[in-house]
């Protein structure tokens, strides 16, 4: 059954849905579809709007400096979104979509979402690397606090 529009809303009232807010939309679906992020999609959503605000407004600001986009791959880690499929799916979706509806040439659209892309890329990988050597230290803690207690004497000074 179809929705009926009526001044630009939805059957339920609601508006419809502009192009970031359908591109949100689906990047947290692709990103909750790869792995459990501990929050609810519509959380997910919350928080990727503002990564996708930041990520069209690098691609269209001029001068034009792609780096700052290291800090949404980082977030992606953060948000725990570590699954290289996570990464792939990432890529894809912004490749496809990102340019829809921006005020930029072909051309110039596509060089600056590759390097907007691969800056991404560059902040997920070190964050993902920073994330793991964390775990392997605090891994390397745990391990040495067992042996200690281990070594410890096994007194107990209420029976004593």
């Amino acid at each position: 059954m179809g929705e009926r529009r009526r001044k630009g809303r939805t059957r339920r009232g609601r508006p419809p849905a502009s192009a970031s807010a359908a591109l949100t939309r689906a990047w947290a679906w692709e990103l909750a579809s790869v792995e459990y992020l501990g929050v609810s999609r519509a959380e997910i959503e919350l928080r990727l709007r503002g990564q996708l605000d930041t990520l069209v407004g690098l691609l269209l600001a001029d001068p034009f400096s792609p780096q700052p986009a290291r800090q949404v791959g980082a977030y992606l880690v953060d948000l725990k979104a570590t699954q290289s499929e996570a990464l792939r799916r990432t890529l894809l979706l912004l490749t496809d979509r990102l340019l829809t509806d921006q005020l930029i040439s072909a051309e110039a659209g596509r060089y600056r979402l590759s390097r907007l892309l691969i800056e991404l890329a560059v902040g997920w990988v070190d964050a993902s690397h920073r994330s793991i050597l964390t775990a392997q230290e605090e891994l390397r803690r745990a391990v040495d606090t067992a042996r200690d207690l281990d070594r410890a004497p096994r007194t107990n000074p209420w029976f004593e």
